[in-house]
C-alpha cells in the first residue's frame, strides 16, 4: 500500500495544498490568511495562535512572492 506525500504540520500542508491553487486563487487563499492574521491579532487571542498565523504568513510569502 502507497502512503500519500502530505506533509505534516500546520504550515507544511497549507503550503502543499496552496501550491496546487492557481495564480489568482493563490493570492486570495495568502490575503485571506493575512485578514485572519489581523483579526486574531486585534481580538487579543492567544499570543501562540497569533504566532501560528504570522508564521504561516510569512512563510506562504516567502514562498510564492508578494
Amino acid at each position: 500500500m502507497q502512503m500519500s506525500k502530505i506533509p505534516r504540520g500546520l504550515v507544511n500542508k497549507t503550503i502543499w495544498f496552496v501550491e496546487e491553487l492557481s495564480g489568482e486563487e493563490r493570492t486570495e487563499y495568502i490575503d485571506n490568511i493575512l485578514d485572519d492574521y489581523e483579526f486574531v491579532r486585534s481580538q487579543n487571542y492567544p499570543k501562540p495562535t497569533v504566532k501560528k498565523f504570522y508564521e504561516l504568513f510569512t512563510k506562504l510569502i516567502k514562498k510564492f512572492g508578494h
